[in-house]
C-alpha cells in the first residue's frame, strides 16, 4: 500500500529485501521478498475491486443524483468486468 500512497515506482521495491533483511535480522526477513511484479499484482488484484465499486458508485451518482438504483449499480459492474 505504501508503494500507491507514496508513489514509489515498482522497480524499488526488488530492494526492500536487503532493507528489510537490515532493518530486522532474522528468520523473518530472510524468507521476505518481494519484487515489482509482486507488488504490481498485488495492487492489481487488491485494490481493482475497492477503486471499480467506488467508481461505479460515483458515476451513478453523478448520472442519477444520490439515489442509485441496485440494477443500474450492477449493470455498471457487468460492463466494466467484461
Amino acid at each position: 500500500m505504501k508503494v500507491a500512497a507514496a508513489g514509489f515506482t515498482f522497480s524499488a521495491c526488488d530492494a526492500l529485501p536487503e532493507l528489510f533483511a537490515a532493518m530486522f535480522p532474522g528468520a523473518i526477513s530472510e524468507k521476505m521478498s518481494m519484487s515489482k511484479s509482486q507488488v504490481s499484482c498485488m495492487l492489481s488484484v487488491g485494490l481493482w475491486p475497492f477503486f471499480r465499486t467506488n467508481l461505479c458508485k460515483r458515476i451513478i451518482e453523478i448520472m442519477f443524483g444520490h439515489a442509485p438504483e441496485e440494477d443500474v449499480a450492477e449493470e455498471l459492474l457487468n460492463r466494466l468486468e467484461a
